[in-house]
């Protein structure tokens, strides 16, 4: 799994950064009529058709923006130099909705970041170094204050989930990209094995669902069902082979990207296809993504866009893609170069009905 993660960062970072590795990361307002986009001059606040946009300040340098549930605040992660020459610092920030005043909350903490239903505290991480394991923590909001911190295995992924009416969180984690439950300064495995794409909660937040991809290289992927209350895990309907169109002659799958939809109804997932040699990602030439939306079940699966990837000249490079908290809607953040843009996009829950809401030149 170690390897694999090597490679994707490779293939996504080294060869196909497209727009001078952008910082990238999508969030919905509560309501879903606003979001907030990371991109090359800063995090922008804007409404969901793309107008009224205005920058959060202090934003510079930032990604892995998250819109709390109260819609009061919007965290975001970022680099950062507190004088002028000096090492860049980094930390957490936090902006006020009401004025749009933005403030450093806390450092050596960062994204992604998972809100607690209430909006009174706020989970994220820690890196590892020489005098602690990675961490996750959870702090006041208002202050900074750490309320909570929990060491983890090593190599975490993806963004935390927050488990309703609990201070509890799930996080992928440890050399196999496993899911644990952290509560109460302890951290439980509940999966063994890895290769698990994405997670979610149901709208009830009483079950956690999880695709997994047993065969790295294969789309035969595994939909398990636990029950938090009584720890029960059941295996989903879901077709052993998912309708993806197949790789085009002389390429071959390189990574993928999934994201579950509140509720756990549906998924949305973006693949790279490039054309190198298995285990040589840096003799890669060419490549395409395909973004594409589904069902939980694996039934109305529709491709929204395909993108084609050059490492000398222009192409596309899809960095994120998130649902709205009411399921409706899911934006797709698209970096390109030749000229160097960052896209922004948005499409009803099926899919259907894209539009392009904003575009800006990337440094």
């Amino acid at each position: 799994m170690i390897r694999r993660i090597a490679r994707l960062v490779v293939i996504a970072g080294a060869i196909f950064c497209l727009a001078g590795c952008v910082p990238s990361g999508i969030s919905f307002s509560p309501s879903g009529k606003q979001l907030v986009l990371a991109g090359a001059d800063g995090i922008h606040i804007m409404n969901s058709d793309g107008s009224g946009v205005r920058k959060l300040p202090h934003s510079d340098g930032g990604f892995t923006p998250k819109w709390s549930p109260d819609g009061k605040w919007i965290a975001f992660a970022r680099n950062y130099a507190s004088v002028k020459g000096k090492p860049q610092k980094y930390g957490t920030w936090v902006c006020r909705i009401s004025n749009l005043k933005s403030r450093i909350l806390i450092e050596e903490f960062g994204g992604p970041f998972a809100w607690r239903e209430d909006g009174a505290r706020l989970a994220g991480f820690r890196a590892e170094d020489k005098n602690r394991k990675a961490q996750l923590c959870i702090c006041d909001p208002t202050n900074g204050s750490l309320m909570q911190t929990t060491d983890l295995p090593p190599v975490t992924l993806g963004s935390p989930i927050w488990i309703p009416h609990t201070d509890s969180l799930v996080v992928q984690s440890g050399n196999n990209g496993d899911l644990y439950i952290v509560e109460r300064n302890a951290c439980r495995q509940i999966t063994t094995g890895g290769h698990i794409l994405g997670a979610g909660l149901s709208r009830d937040g009483t079950r956690l669902y999880w695709v997994r991809q047993p065969l790295v290289e294969q789309f035969r992927w595994e939909v398990i069902g636990f029950d938090l209350v009584q720890s029960k895990l059941s295996r989903m309907p879901f077709p052993s082979q998912p309708r993806v169109p197949a790789p085009r002659p002389g390429f071959h799958m390189e990574q993928i990207k999934l994201e579950i939809a509140p509720g756990a109804e549906k998924i949305s997932f973006t693949v790279l296809y490039t054309d190198s040699p298995r285990g040589q990602p840096n003799r890669a030439r060419r490549g395409y993504m395909i973004s594409e939306v589904m069902g939980l079940d694996g039934s109305t699966s529709r491709v929204i866009r395909t993108g084609e990837l050059m490492t000398k000249r222009s192409g596309e490079y899809f960095a994120a893609t998130a649902w709205s908290q009411d399921g409706r809607k899911i934006a797709l953040q698209v970096l390109s170069t030749k000229p160097k843009r960052t896209r922004l996009y948005i499409y009803d829950s099926a899919g259907r009905n894209g539009r392009l809401i904003y575009s800006a030149p990337s440094k």
